[in-house]
Protein backbone atom coordinates (compact mmCIF):
# COMPACT_ATOMS: atom_id res chain seq x y z
CA UNK A 1 0.00 0.00 0.00
CA UNK A 2 1.52 3.41 -0.72
CA UNK A 3 2.31 5.93 1.51
CA UNK A 4 2.55 3.95 4.94
CA UNK A 5 4.90 3.31 7.55
CA UNK A 6 5.25 -0.29 7.30
CA UNK A 7 5.78 -0.88 11.30
CA UNK A 8 2.74 1.13 12.02
CA UNK A 9 0.62 -0.41 9.70
CA UNK A 10 1.79 -3.89 10.91
CA UNK A 11 0.47 -2.49 14.34
CA UNK A 12 -2.88 -1.24 13.26
CA UNK A 13 -3.29 -4.80 11.74
CA UNK A 14 -2.23 -6.87 15.02
CA UNK A 15 -4.95 -4.49 16.66
CA UNK A 16 -7.29 -4.79 14.38
CA UNK A 17 -7.69 -8.62 14.42
CA UNK A 18 -7.63 -8.24 18.29
CA UNK A 19 -3.65 -10.20 18.00
CA UNK A 20 -2.04 -7.93 20.74
CA UNK A 21 -0.77 -9.38 24.02
CA UNK A 22 -2.90 -6.97 25.95
CA UNK A 23 -3.69 -8.16 29.57
CA UNK A 24 -6.64 -9.44 29.24
CA UNK A 25 -6.08 -11.97 26.76
CA UNK A 26 -2.54 -12.84 28.66
CA UNK A 27 -4.90 -13.64 31.50
CA UNK A 28 -6.33 -16.31 29.30
CA UNK A 29 -3.26 -18.39 29.52
CA UNK A 30 -1.58 -17.41 32.35
CA UNK A 31 -3.41 -17.45 35.52
CA UNK A 32 -2.76 -14.51 38.10
CA UNK A 33 -2.02 -12.01 35.80
CA UNK A 34 -3.15 -8.57 37.08
CA UNK A 35 -4.91 -7.01 34.07
CA UNK A 36 -4.90 -3.54 35.40
CA UNK A 37 -3.83 -1.10 32.49
CA UNK A 38 0.10 0.02 33.35
CA UNK A 39 -0.41 3.29 31.67
CA UNK A 40 -3.93 4.83 33.65
CA UNK A 41 -4.36 2.20 36.31
CA UNK A 42 -8.10 1.77 36.36
CA UNK A 43 -9.59 -0.36 33.65
CA UNK A 44 -8.78 -3.79 33.03
CA UNK A 45 -5.73 -3.65 29.57
CA UNK A 46 -7.96 -4.61 26.39
CA UNK A 47 -7.77 -3.71 22.91
CA UNK A 48 -10.73 -1.50 23.23
CA UNK A 49 -9.75 0.17 26.75
CA UNK A 50 -5.79 0.41 25.98
CA UNK A 51 -7.05 2.19 21.79
CA UNK A 52 -9.08 4.44 23.58
CA UNK A 53 -11.02 4.17 26.75
CA UNK A 54 -7.77 4.78 28.47
CA UNK A 55 -7.43 8.11 29.77
CA UNK A 56 -3.76 8.56 28.41
CA UNK A 57 -4.21 7.66 24.80
CA UNK A 58 -7.87 9.12 24.39
CA UNK A 59 -5.96 12.24 25.44
CA UNK A 60 -3.59 11.48 22.67
CA UNK A 61 -6.52 10.34 20.22
CA UNK A 62 -8.50 13.14 20.58
CA UNK A 63 -5.12 15.60 20.14
CA UNK A 64 -4.45 13.96 17.04
CA UNK A 65 -7.70 13.78 15.48
CA UNK A 66 -10.46 15.82 16.85
CA UNK A 67 -10.34 18.59 14.30
CA UNK A 68 -9.88 16.51 11.30
CA UNK A 69 -12.99 14.27 12.08
CA UNK A 70 -14.79 17.51 13.76
CA UNK A 71 -18.43 16.20 14.20
CA UNK A 72 -17.76 12.46 13.82
CA UNK A 73 -15.05 12.25 16.29
CA UNK A 74 -15.10 9.33 18.54
CA UNK A 75 -13.11 7.44 20.84
CA UNK A 76 -15.35 4.43 20.43
CA UNK A 77 -12.87 1.51 19.22
CA UNK A 78 -15.99 0.03 16.88
CA UNK A 79 -16.95 3.76 15.53
CA UNK A 80 -13.30 4.18 14.64
CA UNK A 81 -13.10 1.27 13.21
CA UNK A 82 -16.34 1.91 10.66
CA UNK A 83 -15.19 5.36 9.68
CA UNK A 84 -11.51 3.96 8.63
CA UNK A 85 -13.10 1.26 6.44
CA UNK A 86 -15.97 3.60 4.79
CA UNK A 87 -14.35 4.13 1.14
CA UNK A 88 -17.40 6.45 0.84
CA UNK A 89 -15.23 9.47 2.45
CA UNK A 90 -12.92 11.70 0.91
CA UNK A 91 -10.12 10.08 -0.10
CA UNK A 92 -7.94 12.55 1.89
CA UNK A 93 -10.02 12.64 4.98
CA UNK A 94 -10.04 8.84 4.99
CA UNK A 95 -5.63 9.17 4.69
CA UNK A 96 -5.11 11.29 7.60
CA UNK A 97 -7.67 9.43 9.85
CA UNK A 98 -6.28 6.22 8.79
CA UNK A 99 -2.41 7.26 9.33
CA UNK A 100 -3.27 9.04 12.21
CA UNK A 101 -4.86 5.85 14.02
CA UNK A 102 -1.90 3.74 13.10
CA UNK A 103 0.62 6.33 14.51
CA UNK A 104 -1.62 6.63 17.54
CA UNK A 105 -1.43 2.79 18.14
CA UNK A 106 1.87 2.78 17.91
CA UNK A 107 2.68 5.20 20.08
CA UNK A 108 0.47 3.74 22.57
CA UNK A 109 1.41 0.26 22.29
CA UNK A 110 4.81 1.99 22.42
CA UNK A 111 4.76 3.12 25.51
CA UNK A 112 3.04 0.88 26.92
CA UNK A 113 5.64 -1.84 26.40
CA UNK A 114 8.47 0.83 28.23
CA UNK A 115 5.95 1.35 31.26
CA UNK A 116 5.89 -2.88 31.60
CA UNK A 117 10.05 -3.13 31.09
CA UNK A 118 10.42 -0.36 34.21
CA UNK A 119 11.01 2.50 31.93
CA UNK A 120 8.50 6.02 32.84
CA UNK A 121 5.52 7.21 30.84
CA UNK A 122 6.37 9.79 29.05
CA UNK A 123 4.15 12.94 30.20
CA UNK A 124 1.55 13.64 26.66
CA UNK A 125 2.90 16.96 26.38
CA UNK A 126 6.01 15.16 25.19
CA UNK A 127 4.81 12.16 22.97
CA UNK A 128 2.26 14.90 21.36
Amino acid sequence: MKQTTPKYTFMAWLAARDRLSTLDRIAKWSQGTVTTCVLCTSGTESREHLFFECCYSAQMWEKAVKGIMGSCYTNVWSEIMELIIDRNKEKKWLFCIRYAFQLVLYVVWRELNKVRHGDKLLPLSVVQ
